[in-house]
């Protein structure tokens, strides 16, 4: 399945890549597709459970972008959350990797975050932000995603499916 990823990936994307962040001793690893060649103005974060029914998230993922041809200005985050993790625990992993990843050089001020959770680890990243520790802005939450409804959260009304 990993493979076939990778193949999906890389024939539409401009980017595909696996990364791991380490956090209280612990390295999460996590699954980006990169369409900011040209710059950033959105970052779409996905959180879940680590599990059995969220193994195709990726996939499912993948297969949803292919068709979109105009798809710019965008990176996708995928991250699985270790079962063992504290609700506590999954808002300081969201939190911290939210900081790391809107802190490079082609994150601005009109760079927004969407952010798809099976449940809402944003809490503490909403706090900071509100307290000013956090600069990137939230421009909406989707809860409850899965397998079968990512689609519609990584896709909005700008780009235009190849005919």
């Amino acid at each position: 399945m990993f493979l076939l990823f990778i193949g999906c990936a890389s024939c539409f994307s401009q980017g595909w890549s696996s990364g791991r962040f380490i956090i209280a001793n612990d390295t999460i690893p996590y699954e980006k597709i990169d369409y900011g060649k040209y710059g950033l103005a959105h970052i779409y974060v996905t959180m879940y459970e680590q599990s059995e029914a969220n193994v195709a998230m990726v996939t499912k993922a993948a297969e949803c972008l292919k068709p979109y041809t105009t798809l710019y200005h965008t990176l996708y985050y995928f991250i699985g959350v270790p079962k063992t993790y504290t609700i506590r625990q999954r808002e300081m992993l969201f939190s911290e990797f939210a900081k790391h990843i809107t802190s490079g050089d082609d994150v601005t001020e009109r760079t927004y975050l969407s952010l798809n959770f099976d449940t809402d680890y944003s809490g503490k990243y909403v706090r900071e932000l509100i307290a000013g520790q956090a600069v990137t802005k939230i421009a909406r939450i989707h809860n409850d995603i899965k397998p079968a409804t990512i689609c519609g959260s990584l896709i909005w009304d700008g780009p235009k499916k190849q005919k």
